[in-house]
């Protein structure tokens, strides 16, 4: 029914099924849980409880800016450079700047 996956057996469940190619393709939280994302394997599949499915974790942060919300940002260290740490601005994470002068307001260079 899908020439582009390829079968694989279940051991557990003793049939074959089709290989998965996205996390959404696991129908249980244990298999979901201990599996690598199918088209990114360099990430894993998390199980949603509220939504009852699995997917895929998001990508890891490559900048201060890819952290979302105040709580994450200012307890995390600046993806790619971890001497220094990430500031919250007026609603945005981005790195702090490598030297005191750098910052523009009183208090940024205050909290730092």
């Amino acid at each position: 029914d899908d020439t582009t996956r390829s079968c694989q057996w279940d051991s557990s469940n003793r049939m074959c099924s089709c290989a998965p190619q996205v996390c959404s393709d696991f129908k249980d939280s244990r298999t979901c849980s201990k599996s690598k994302c199918p088209d990114d394997t360099t990430r894993s599949c998390f199980w949603d409880g509220k939504n009852k499915m699995c997917s895929c974790a998001p990508p890891p942060p490559k900048v201060c800016s890819d952290f979302k919300n105040s709580r994450t940002c200012s307890s995390s260290k600046c993806p790619d450079d971890t001497t220094r740490n990430c500031l919250w601005v007026r609603g945005v994470c981005s790195c702090e700047p490598p030297s005191c002068s750098d910052f523009t307001t009183s208090a940024t260079c205050r909290r730092s």
